[in-house]
C-alpha cells in the first residue's frame, strides 16, 4: 500500500536534495523515491550508494527514511519536513505515535513555521499512525 503522492514525488522535493545530489545519486542508479527507499533497505545498500554516490552514509539514510515516510497516505514533502520538526525521522516511530499528541505538537509547529497551508487533523494524523503500523507490521511477517 503505497500513498498517492509517492510515484509522482521527485527527488528534489526532499529535504537537502537538489540538483547536485539529485545526480550523485544517479550515478548509484536512483532516480526516484522508489528506488531510493529500495536501493536503501538494509546497511549493505545504503554502504553502497553511499560509497558510489560519494555522499556520506548519515545523509543517504535520511532521505531514505523520509522517502518512506511519503509511503503513508496524504503525506507530501513538507509533511516530512513537520514530521521531522515534531521528532518523526522513520516509519517506526510515526507508528509508535500518540495520535493525538503528535498532531497537537504538528499544529504547534505549524502555526509558527508553515509548513503546511492546514495543520493536520487528529483523525488524518490517526489514519498516518495505522498506516505506518500496518507497513511496520508487513516488516516484521
Amino acid at each position: 500500500m503505497k500513498g498517492i503522492l509517492y510515484m509522482k514525488t521527485k527527488l528534489t522535493e526532499l529535504n537537502g536534495i537538489g540538483m547536485t545530489y539529485e545526480r550523485k545519486l544517479s550515478f548509484a542508479g536512483i532516480d526516484s523515491i522508489e528506488q531510493l527507499i529500495h536501493k536503501c533497505s538494509d546497511e549493505q545498500k545504503l554502504q553502497k550508494v553511499s560509497k558510489v554516490s560519494g555522499i556520506p552514509i548519515n545523509i543517504v539514510n535520511r532521505w531514505a527514511t523520509s522517502a518512506e515516510l511519503l509511503s503513508i497516505d496524504r503525506v507530501t514533502p513538507n509533511m516530512v519536513t513537520l514530521f521531522h520538526e515534531a521528532g518523526i525521522t522513520n516509519i517506526t516511530q510515526l507508528s509508535r505515535a500518540n495520535p493525538r499528541r503528535l498532531a497537537k505538537k504538528m499544529f504547534f509547529i505549524n502555526e509558527l513555521e508553515g509548513f503546511l497551508p492546514k495543520s493536520p487533523m487528529i483523525k488524518d494524523v490517526r489514519d498516518m499512525v495505522l498506516h505506518a503500523q500496518a507497513i511496520a507490521q508487513n516488516r516484521i511477517n
